[in-house]
Order: structure tokens, then sequence, then C-alpha cells
């Protein structure tokens, strides 16, 4: 879901964090909760998180702003594992092609430095 959804992990995060009561000027359908951050502004699921709802063993207060981060930021990791694995390799290789290219480099201006043109 991160990567499907526009705005990805801060759209996750807006729509777990996000139920409030409708305003006044807006009628709520039966069965359904007000949500701004949800296409339309109504949405049948229930607020899937509430205060409290677990116990973190480090001792972070349980709020529903924090659960709403950690299941965002699960997800998004969960959709790319091993990004950071990539990000380290893509850095590896730019440093390996720089060098190449400069070694490259040095190897041409010798090979033609004592060729008249």
């Amino acid at each position: 879901m991160a990567k499907a959804r526009e705005g990805g992990p801060a759209y996750i995060y807006s729509l777990l964090s996000g139920y409030e009561e409708a305003p006044s000027d807006v009628t709520v359908a039966e069965g359904l909760y007000y949500n701004p951050y949800f296409p339309g502004g109504q949405v049948a699921m229930p607020p899937p998180i509430a205060e409290g709802q677990i116990t973190y063993a480090d001792g972070t207060v349980a709020t529903v702003p924090q659960m709403a981060k950690d299941v965002a930021t699960f997800l998004m990791w969960s959709a790319e594992p091993r990004l950071e694995e990539r990000h380290e390799l893509g850095f590896q290789v730019l440093i390996y092609l720089t060098i190449f290219a400069g070694l490259l480099l040095l190897a041409y201006r010798r090979l033609w430095a004592n060729i008249d043109h």
C-alpha cells in the first residue's frame, strides 16, 4: 500500500490518524466514519488504532500518531525491504565508476600525448 497510493507512507499515516468528528456542514452516512484524508471524506473502515492499544517494550507511549507512524514505516519497509542495501551498492558502484573513468582519462592522455595533429 505504501507504494500503491499517491503520497505513500504519508497518506497511510494521515488515513490512520485522521479520524475525527465530522464538521457540522458534513453529513456522514450511517455506518461510515469521517476522515478528511480519505477521498470523499467518508470511509467504511472504523478507526483501526486507538490510544494505548499496544505496549512498546522501550516504554514509548502508544499514541495514535506514534502507532500510525510505525505502521506507515513498516508498510514502506515491507514494500522494499532491500532498499538500504540497494542504496549502499549504488553508492559503491558510483565510486567504482568514478575511479574507472579517472583511470581511463589518464590512459587516454598517456597514449595520445605524443601524437601530432
